[in-house]
């Protein structure tokens, strides 16, 4: 076998899969119903523009599901803001109920063990909020 086979040569600097003139390095398109890259366990996938995430065990396909079978997590980037989530043990293509377990709002709010409804954290263990207000076991 070549080990050569599938080295790119060209002076170009810029790589696109599923893209005809990439504008970064790499470039591989988003997808509605799958992760765009796989690294062992460890996917990325861009549903729409601040709609992105990056997981562990967890792709979106009309709603998370497990990738195999075992724990999930997210790191998930929407609407200007972050969340980390977590899911319990699940089945192989059975749907992930990811829970919100640390959130940044685009405010500049903070959640701890919350969730975000409508750019304010609710019943979070600890909030921060933009104004630098600070709440600890608040509902």
């Amino acid at each position: 076998m070549d080990p050569y086979k599938q080295r790119v040569t060209t002076p170009c600097v810029s790589v696109g899969i599923g893209i005809l003139l990439p504008v970064s390095g790499l470039e591989i398109p988003g997808s509605t119903t799958n992760s765009s890259a796989k690294f062992g366990t460890y996917e990325i996938q861009s549903y729409a523009v601040n709609n992105a995430w990056l997981s562990d065990n967890i792709y979106y396909n009309g709603g998370f599901r497990y990738r195999s079978t075992g724990y999930g997590a997210l790191s998930y980037f929407i609407n200007g803001g972050f969340e980390i989530r977590t899911a319990p043990y699940g089945t192989a293509g059975t749907p992930a109920a990811t829970t919100s377990r640390f959130v940044v709002t685009q405010e500049g709010a903070i959640g701890l063990g919350g969730t975000v409804i409508s750019g304010s954290t609710t019943g979070a263990n600890l909030v921060v909020t933009s104004a630098g207000d600070v709440g600890v076991g608040v509902q």
